[in-house]
């Protein structure tokens, strides 16, 4: 695998071994290619290579390109997958309980509202039977009222005129 670098030949030649530990990293499909893991395949200490230091910048590039390359191999493409659809399947368990719970909340609210319902027309029915009763009362008071003789006091204006 050619890859081409940021750095001057010379640079690389100066720097072999860590170029060398980048390639020996790139053959292996799984591994990440990261400051540590140069410094650790060539050999040398973390902070061997210093982020302040601009010998080290060419470098630090390198491996950067190295590791952009890595990242389009398929394992880690797989790796990506995987954690996107964990990702997406999380969110569908998430939103499953919601929809559930939504679900349940409205079954809910219907029965409560067929409850109401049932109420309300057993009040109608009740208040239907208590109207025709005080029909019933209001005209036996009218016919116990003329039975005797008592008449109401609108009704005495009309015979007074």
């Amino acid at each position: 695998m050619k890859i081409e670098f940021e750095s001057e030949p010379e640079y690389r030649k100066k720097y072999a071994h860590f170029y060398e530990a980048i390639l020996i990293l790139l053959q292996d499909q799984t591994a990440k290619i990261n400051v540590n893991s140069v410094t650790k395949q060539a050999g040398y200490s973390r902070s061997s290579i210093r982020k302040d230091r601009a010998e080290w910048k060419p470098l630090l590039k390198d491996i950067e390109v190295a590791n952009n390359v890595q990242l389009q191999k398929p394992h880690f493409f797989a790796k990506v997958t995987i954690e996107k659809n964990k990702a997406i399947s999380a969110n569908a368990k998430e939103y499953k309980e919601k929809y559930l719970n939504l679900l349940s909340a409205f079954y809910d609210l219907s029965r409560i509202v067929e409850d109401q319902k049932q109420t309300i027309k057993q009040l109608e029915l009740e208040n239907a039977e208590q109207s025709d009763k005080l029909a019933g009362l209001k005209q036996e008071i009218d016919k116990i009222k003329s039975n005797s003789k008592v008449a109401h006091l609108s009704s005495a204006k009309k015979y007074n005129k």
